[in-house]
C-alpha cells in the first residue's frame, strides 16, 4: 500500500468513526436509529421491541468503532495492511469496504465460522 492509498484509508476510516460517533453521542440518535430499525426487515427483529433492536444496534456501533480506531492505529505501524494469516498486503478495494478487517478475502473465506 503506497502513502497515497493509506491516506484515502485512514481519511475514510476517519469519517466512519466520526459518523459512528455522532450516532453514539448526538441527544438526536434515537433519530438515526431509528432510521436503522425501520430498515430492518428479518422476522427475528420484527419480534424485537423498538428499544431491544436499537439497543442492539447501539452497541455494534460501539463495537464498530473500537475496532475502526484500533485498525486506524494498526495501520500506521510497518506491518499494517498485512493479512494477519498469509502476511500478503491486502488490497486497499477490501480496506475500503471492510475497514475493520485484517484479512485478506482469500484467509477470510477460509476462517472458521
Amino acid at each position: 500500500m503506497d502513502i497515497k492509498e493509506k491516506q484515502v484509508l485512514l481519511e475514510s476510516i476517519d469519517k466512519r468513526i466520526a459518523r459512528l460517533n455522532f450516532i453514539l453521542d448526538s441527544e438526536d440518535s434515537n433519530k438515526d436509529v431509528q432510521n436503522d430499525v425501520d430498515s430492518v426487515q428479518s422476522d427475528d427483529a420484527n419480534k424485537m421491541s423498538n428499544d431491544e433492536v436499537e439497543g442492539t444496534l447501539m452497541n455494534i456501533a460501539q463495537q464498530e468503532l473500537k475496532q475502526l480506531q484500533v485498525n486506524k492505529d494498526w495501520l500506521e505501524r510497518e506491518d499494517g495492511g498485512m493479512c494477519v494469516e498469509c502476511e500478503e498486503f491486502i488490497p486497499i478495494q477490501r480496506l475500503l469496504a471492510v475497514p475493520t478487517t485484517r484479512r485478506c478475502i482469500n484467509c477470510a473465506e477460509t476462517e472458521p465460522q
